[in-house]
């Protein structure tokens, strides 16, 4: 009988324990790893008598669930890290490629009615800590130029012109003057901007 008077009264100083600490708890991300852990604590309490019955630990079982319970938690935030970085890296490719796009378009017809040759690809350069994707934080624009051959050139061009005449001489393509077009279309300094050539030369 005595024993049950203990339990009752336990549970009874438990419970009014757990309310003080509940209301002095701050608002925190820990708060709901507080009131799982009193939440254990009283179950162990209310199955003490079974504990006590079958002479089994209450402190292991409730270090086991603690145990548990955190490495859900943990794996938990692991994977939703994991999912916010992917999201970041899949919207920073799409807003360059959008980027690419804008760019390209900006200055096909000049570069292809001056100089002959075209935009075939676009890299960007961005400082590591930066976080987010936009004009201001663009460190360097790398140019991939080729050179159009002259029924292509006579598709897009609008206006007649003799496409026998050489626009632009493939071996001294003037990288200087174009990087000046660059940077007046795209309102970027000049020194932003590398030209890979057809071929691999970098300027």
């Amino acid at each position: 009988m005595s024993y049950i008077q203990e339990w009752v009264t336990e549970i009874i100083v438990f419970i009014l324990i757990a309310m003080i600490v509940d209301l002095l708890l701050p608002q925190s991300s820990m708060q709901k790893y507080v009131r799982f852990a009193v939440g254990m604590i009283l179950v162990l309490i209310f199955l003490q008598p079974l504990f006590h019955l079958f002479n089994a630990n209450p402190s292991q079982f409730l270090q086991n669930q603690l145990f548990s319970e955190f490495e859900e938690s943990e794996q938990l935030e692991k994977e939703i890290e994991n999912q916010k970085i992917e999201i970041q890296a899949s919207q920073r490719a799409y807003i360059l490629n959008q980027i690419a796009v804008q760019l390209k378009k900006t200055v096909e017809e000049e570069l292809i009615n001056q100089y002959g040759v075209m935009i075939e690809d676009i890299n960007f350069s961005f400082p590591d800590n930066a976080e987010e994707v936009n004009w201001e934080n663009l460190e360097m624009v790398s140019v991939q130029l080729k050179q159009v051959d002259k029924a292509e050139r006579q598709e897009i061009q609008e206006v007649d012109i003799d496409i026998d005449e050489e626009i632009t001489n493939e071996e001294n393509l003037p990288v200087e003057d174009i990087k000046n077009d660059l940077s007046s279309f795209w309102e970027i300094s000049k020194e932003k901007i590398t030209i890979n050539e057809e071929g691999g030369n970098q300027t």
